[in-house]
């Protein structure tokens, strides 16, 4: 109650940390951080549609958290059933029409800067409130699939290939789950419908 008063006095725009002596240089200077940060928590926007506007936007975030630069026409291409966008513009998610029509995570970023601050919590439960089904894939090398693990209700791994990945799902009744995690394994990009996978 007491640290409640104290962020709404400061305001959507401030945040709190606590933290020990011996890890002030950690929390002020790195992004991770080594105490608890607190803040007010900020909106999970969703679209159905991307305009121009919030393409631009989406692409600098996704560029900035994968250091990869987008195709011209990556947006376009896409089959977008939901995207969406904290109010900071610091989070991202995109899903899109999977295999045979499941609900597939496309993208899911959380700037560096943005890590550790709840933000990916946010963005998952406005996930699961739109989508009671998703399935995704994830390199091996991804240091959050600890953190997916705990979101999904099944994992699939495949070994194939010069990079492997995980699969993930959750509410997805078990064999379909697993048709459309492998298939999404020999896609290019992991939604694309393939005539092998079937329900």
């Amino acid at each position: 109650q007491e640290i409640k008063t104290l962020v709404d006095e400061m305001g959507v725009d401030h945040t709190l940390s606590i933290t020990s002596p011996e890890h002030l240089a950690k929390e002020l200077f790195t992004h991770k951080g080594a105490g608890t940060f607190i803040s007010q928590g900020e909106r999970i926007q969703c679209f159905k549609h991307i305009d121009e506007a919030s393409k631009n936007t989406l692409k600098k975030v996704l560029e900035h958290s994968f250091k990869r630069q987008l195709s011209a026409d990556f947006f376009d291409q896409l089959p977008l059933l939901s995207a969406y966008m904290a109010e900071s513009k610091r989070a991202i998610a995109l899903v899109t029409s999977g295999i045979n029509g499941q609900p597939y995570l496309h993208k899911f970023a959380v700037t560096p800067e943005a890590q550790g601050e709840g933000l990916a919590g946010a963005m998952w439960r406005a996930i699961k409130q739109d989508h009671g089904q998703l399935y995704w894939r994830s390199r091996m090398s991804n240091t959050i699939n600890a953190w997916y693990h705990k979101q999904a209700d099944m994992c699939l791994k495949s070994h194939e290939g010069t990079e492997p990945w995980q699969g993930f799902s959750y509410g997805m009744d078990p064999h379909i789950a697993v048709s459309c995690m492998d298939g999404s394994f020999k896609t290019k990009t992991g939604w694309q419908p393939q005539e092998a996978c079937h329900d």
